[in-house]
């Protein structure tokens, strides 16, 4: 029998009893749970969301009231009191948990190690005292990056290491340093389960901020009405101009014995929209001054992490978070300004080609010789070129020689090394350092990192805690596309396993941009189903759309044939005949963001129209460099390349202009080749591991120049979605909520007769055919056109010094622009009685003299046609027993999201959860345990 005795909650009822069968599960684990401490048990949980200063944990907490409850009690208790005299007691806990766990005593006082023996917790014993009242804290959960090196390693390779259980030792020493193992015992830090789409929801957050009132009164119309469910908004001032809710924290659960409680993931994120921004200006501080509270913990820790190196000097840096991304945001704007070169030195010589096996400290070299070659090429080009011309090749050299001085002022070269910035100061690397810091901070900054690539997977027999769902794979074969500090805390849970699929060929790179997981409540097994992106059957339904549309035109009729370059100057509606079809993306504006720089450090991110847009510009105008000017264009489409305003091109594109814009240079279609090339077989990935059914949306993303050259260099080009993105979706208690797809529309016996043709082409896709009848397109939700509308005012864009301009879009100001938007949807009549259909319904949006007002506007408009993409979204939501509500996420849309990226939810677990310790490791268990010369003898 040991002199002393170790008790805790071993067998994890929730009290300490003392019985023998608690004390004999001791031996085993997981032992007694410990749940990090990262709550405040101070605050409730507001109901509203205000500005306020960052909360403090309740682990930074200097004592531990006795109220604290996820600080786990820990007795000694002493069985032989003559064994107490003349020795030193302490605790020993093994390997990094000697730096992530507490001890308190009775007062809530820690209790100190002492230097150097890190490992080790000193006990100390009043004369007769019969047992000593202990209190352990877990500072963080497993597979976090605190007290763990962040290094180089730019690769996360799964290992057995189980960072959540541990053993604890009582040793005693005496005065000649001989040790006795007195008692061992096993414990476990809780780890952190994500909960799948199918669990109750009971907050949904969504930013409040000019922008997305569209967005914000779709969601407050979907959410009405579900009992339990709190919407709550983030204001201006606290959202920071920042609106990427499910990019900034991931949403998960601890369970301890005691019950279950919130835990907040704070995901390394300093984007604002589309942007990089400094710590305070996303919403960063809205998730540490928020959340933090009663049973609803924040794990920061990704924030927290330095980057340890020596440089060229061979002195330490030690680069915390923030200065990593300011870092890598400065050296990624090499290849910023290497792609601009690029992309204009391609327009000027057709038969240029950029070299894509750059280093980056080969790139920051060879940017001064392109840009000679770039003003050589524009001398050249300038003669004989017209006043306009001449002014479109001069802006585009002063914009390559203006970003080339910034970069060379901020990343200077100093003889053969690189100088960066480093903080307030700056240090110099050689080539190889500086190679490899661009890489690993590049892993750093990248979105790939953030909420919208976590996607959960429902409960499956192999998986019955659900299984996590990332994008990631190995960039150029070295680095993985997420940063390995993520992967490895994704790993380390070890309860879910974590499943890996392709997204480094998206612009983003999220998961949730090709596939969610919904529940199916038509009952059955399994409970829920897949839906990814398909750009195949977007595009069997535009080819099928202009099929039908053709084959109706009378004879003669110059749209008869193949699809053919938009012109300029015939008809870009397809409105004749008898099968017409409306434009996609009607009423909708892309947006142009290209700031000049504003200071010696300044070179803002660029936002600029998608490709097929630029693609339509170019052949409307017959001018591929500047798409405003050359040509004749009777249509308002056109394109203002470069810096200037900020600026905005109607989006609406007919099928067939779409289905020509869609092509690489060479003729083939990308949509095909994404369909074939990445997503078929994330289609049979996901069919076969979760046995689920897989249900295609349809959704169209943006060209590339060359697909044959994408399919030989996966890393030479990217994408996103071009339509608004059907999976990234919100799903809320069995409520769908879907961005609106602004698609095709055709008459209801044309829309039948396309969507069985199509849809009898695809695998799987029988139950969406038997609920395919005529009763169910005329249900007045798919009869009504239903478009939100901003007012937008005229661009116009000077062109000479003395004030002359180009109209590059005449707005949406008026009843009849509005009228216009819509008068493909009411084949034959005159414009006229367009406006009058569309005032009739819509009159609140406009004032007596027929001009819209201001404001985000939601217009309904009976033109009697159905949308081809919603009629497959409320078919497969049929299907499963869904509500679905469509939300308009243009805003978010624009800027390289959807609804699901702009919102986030808290879950709460079903009744009967199981408990984690009863689950088996989604991988083999590697116990940390003592080393010898650390237990002595």
């Amino acid at each position: 029998m040991p002199d002393l005795e170790l008790h805790a909650d071993f067998d994890r009822d929730g009290r300490v009893s003392g019985t023998p069968a608690e004390r004999t599960a001791r031996q085993a684990a997981p032992g007694a749970v410990v749940v990090a401490n990262l709550d405040v048990d101070r605050r409730a949980l507001p109901p509203q969301v205000a500005a306020g200063p960052d909360i403090t944990l309740d682990y930074a907490q200097p004592t531990k009231p006795a109220a604290d409850d996820e600080v786990l009690p820990l007795h000694v208790r002493v069985v032989n009191a003559a064994a107490l005299p003349g020795v030193q007691f302490l605790l020993r806990f093994p390997g990094i948990h000697s730096v992530r766990m507490r001890v308190y005593d009775d007062r809530g006082i820690i209790l100190p190690s002492i230097p150097p023996v890190a490992h080790e917790r000193p006990l100390a014993f009043a004369p007769a005292q019969a047992q000593l009242d202990l209190r352990l804290e877990a500072r963080t959960v497993p597979g976090s990056p605190f007290a763990r090196a962040t290094l180089f390693d730019t690769r996360f390779e799964p290992d057995a290491v189980d960072e959540s259980g541990f053993a604890v030792e009582l040793v005693g020493r005496d005065a000649a340093h001989r040790e006795t193992v007195h008692d061992r015992a096993q414990f476990s830090v809780a780890p952190v389960l994500f909960l799948d789409n199918g669990a109750r929801a009971v907050r949904l957050y969504i930013c409040d901020l000019p922008d997305n009132q569209a967005s914000l009164a779709d969601v407050r119309a979907a959410l009405q009405g579900v009992a339990g469910l709190q919407l709550v908004t983030v204001p201006v001032d606290v959202a920071q101009g920042d609106t990427w809710l499910q990019d900034q924290f991931q949403a998960g659960i601890v369970v301890g014995a005691d019950g279950w409680r919130h835990l907040i993931v704070h995901l390394p994120r300093l984007r604002s929209n589309f942007v990089h921004s400094q710590p305070g200006q996303n919403l960063a501080r809205f998730v540490r001054s928020h959340f933090p509270a009663r049973n609803v913990g924040v794990m920061d820790d990704f924030w927290q992490r330095r980057l340890v190196f020596a440089d060229a000097a061979g002195r330490q840096q030690e680069i915390p978070f923030s200065d990593c991304i300011a870092l890598a945001e400065a050296m990624q704007k090499v290849f910023a300004l290497l792609e601009l070169l690029n992309r204009v030195l391609s327009r000027l010589d057709r038969a240029w080609q950029p070299r894509l096996d750059l280093t980056w400290s080969d790139a920051r070299l060879e940017l001064p010789r392109l840009v000679a070659v770039l003003r050589r090429r524009v001398r050249e080009a300038l003669s004989g070129a017209s006043d306009e011309r001449r002014a479109v090749l001069e802006a585009a050299r002063q914009d390559a020689e203006t970003r080339l001085r910034q970069l060379e002022g901020a990343l200077p070269l100093a003889g053969e090394r690189f100088r960066l910035p480093a903080g307030r100061g700056t240090m110099e690397v050689d080539a190889q350092r500086a190679d490899e810091l661009f890489v690993r901070l590049n892993q750093f900054r990248r979105s790939s990192n953030y909420g919208g690539n976590i996607e959960v997977a429902p409960p499956t027999a192999g998986a019955p805690l659900g299984t996590i769902v990332v994008g990631n794979t190995l960039v150029h074969g070295v680095a993985d596309f997420v940063d390995p500090d993520l992967l490895r805390f994704l790993h380390k849970q070890r309860k879910q396993p974590v499943v890996q699929l392709d997204t480094s060929w998206l612009d983003v790179g999220h998961i949730d941009e090709l596939l969610s997981f919904v529940p199916n409540r038509r009952g059955g097994t399994p409970t829920f189903a897949a839906l990814r992106a398909s750009p195949g059957l977007a595009m069997a339904l535009l080819r099928a759309a202009n099929r039908r549309y053709v084959a109706g035109l009378p004879s003669g009729h110059p749209q008869q044939g193949e699809v053919r370059p938009p012109s300029g100057v015939l008809d870009r509606l397809t409105r004749d005949g008898s099968a017409p079809v409306t434009r996609l993306l009607r009423g909708k504006l892309w947006s142009h963001v290209h700031p000049p720089p504003q200071g010696p450090d300044s070179l803002p991110d660029v936002l600029e129209p998608p490709r097929i847009y630029q693609r339509l510009a170019e052949a409307l105008n017959r001018g591929p460099e500047d798409p405003t000017s050359a040509g004749v264009n009777i249509h308002d489409i056109h394109y203002w390349p470069g810096e200037g305003p900020d600026r905005a091109y109607p989006a609406d594109i007919s099928v067939r202009e779409l289905l020509f814009c869609e092509r690489d240079d060479r003729g083939r279609s990308v949509n095909d080749f994404i369909e074939t090339r990445f997503l078929q077989s994330l289609h049979e990935e996901v069919d076969d591991r979760f046995g689920a059914p897989v249900f295609p949306l349809p959704v169209l993303f943006d060209r590339v120049a060359n697909v044959e050259a994408w399919g030989e260099n996966p890393w030479q080009f990217s994408t996103s979605a071009f339509s608004p993105d059907l999976v990234n979706l919100q799903v809320v208690n069995g409520r769908l909520l879907v961005p609106r797809p602004y698609g095709p529309r055709m008459r209801r016996a044309e829309a039948l007769a396309l969507l069985r043709e199509v849809l009898g082409e695809v695998p799987g896709a029988d139950p969406l055919l038997r609920r395919l009848t005529q009763r169910f397109l005329q249900r007045p939700e798919l009869a009504a056109t239903v478009v939100w509308i901003h007012r937008q005012p005229a661009i116009h864009r000077p062109i000479s010094a003395i004030g002359t301009v180009r109209g590059v879009f005449q707005g949406i100001t008026t009843l009849r622009d509005v009228a216009k938007l819509f008068e493909d949807g009411f084949p034959g009549a005159r414009i006229a009685d367009v406006e009058q259909q569309v005032r009739a319904a819509n009159q609140q949006h406009f004032d007596g003299a027929g001009r819209l007002r201001d404001g985000w506007r939601r217009f309904v408009v009976r033109e009697g046609t159905v949308d081809l993409f919603e009629a497959v979204v409320r078919l497969v939501a049929d299907e499963l027993g869904l509500a679905l509500h469509f939300v308009d996420a243009w805003f978010y849309h624009v800027h390289f999201g959807e609804i699901h990226c702009g919102t986030n939810v808290l879950r709460v677990p079903e009744r009967g959860l199981p408990r984690w310790w009863d689950v088996p490791d989604a991988v083999p268990v590697q116990t940390i345990e003592f080393d010898e010369e650390e237990t002595g003898g």
